[in-house]
């Protein structure tokens, strides 16, 4: 059990998968409490429509302040490449936790109870109780979903990359913001560009060694400068790759990573450009 917890899990920086994550909180709050009128509400005869609408939509309100403000405050913890299962049940039973105490809060409003400890504990219970399992299997199966979509499609991405390419090697001149020159090299020497602040970090080959170069620039500019060069790809924000020199790629429940080379470490392609990737990666044999 630990070791499916601690499998790799996409980070609630994903806003889409988040927003249809508040909309299935709130619908499944309004069904459950509509259909089978637990913890009293079958004693209520009237209004019971817009009594359990109101819960769910405070449930869905909940869920959205969380998902936009919470990855906003820590960064750091939140950061994709340590974002497990674990994580992400934990994350999601705190925003249930948070749903529980704003629900007895409406509960108070109504009138169904009084503002005190034990009715907290009483909610908390509750909405644990009615969450965890929706909350449980949705991530696993999720995480399930996410492994095999990108695990078995590296499978054949590297049967592609073994292929035999056809590869120019022309000279690219690498310049600062003010147009200065800092490197001038063959292009399957370059490997990867990496975002550094205010910086790039150009990372190339020079004796059967990773060297590296940080040149006051952004990775835009590099973008546009390689526009016309399909195998220098911006895989992600904050990475620009030489698909010329990816030696294999694996995937997880995150999406894809990239190997280079042994002294680099492995690049992550976003997961809104894995179809361009992966097209790309189909196009280099016939490049020129």
């Amino acid at each position: 059990m630990l070791q499916v917890l601690k499998r790799a899990f996409p980070s609630p920086t994903n806003n889409r998968s988040r927003i249809a994550a508040a909309l299935f909180f709130g619908l499944f709050v309004f069904l459950f409490l509509l259909l089978f009128r637990p913890f009293g509400l079958s004693e209520i005869k009237s209004n019971i429509w817009w009594i359990t609408i109101g819960y769910g939509a405070i449930t869905m309100v909940v869920v959205f302040l969380m998902i936009f403000l919470a990855p906003r405050l820590s960064l750091s913890f939140f950061k994709e490449s340590n974002w497990t299962v674990g994580k992400e049940i934990s994350y999601t039973l705190l925003i249930i936790l948070f749903i529980a105490v704003s629900n007895l809060i409406y509960s108070v409003w109504l009138g169904f109870f009084n503002l005190d400890l034990v009715h907290l504990l009483y909610f908390i219970i509750i909405t644990l109780a009615v969450g965890i399992i929706p909350v449980s299997i949705q991530v696993l199966i999720r995480q399930n979903r996410l492994y095999k979509k990108y695990a078995e499609s590296s499978t054949r991405l590297n049967d592609t990359l073994q292929q035999e390419k056809r590869v120019k090697d022309e000279t690219i001149i690498i310049c600062n913001e003010e147009g200065k020159l800092e490197l001038e090299l063959k292009e399957n020497h370059i490997y990867l560009m990496a975002a550094s602040d205010n910086y790039v970090e150009v990372f190339y080959l020079k004796e059967n060694k990773i060297e590296k170069k940080l040149v006051r620039n952004t990775l835009l500019v590099f973008e546009r400068q390689f526009k016309g060069a399909i195998h220098f790809f911006r895989c992600h924000r904050s990475y620009i790759v030489n698909l010329h020199q990816v030696q294999k790629t694996s995937g997880n429940a995150q999406g894809y990573r990239l190997v280079l080379h042994p002294e680099l470490p492995r690049i992550p392609v976003s997961r809104r450009k894995t179809n361009e990737f992966k097209e790309r990666i189909k196009s280099l044999k016939f490049s020129t």
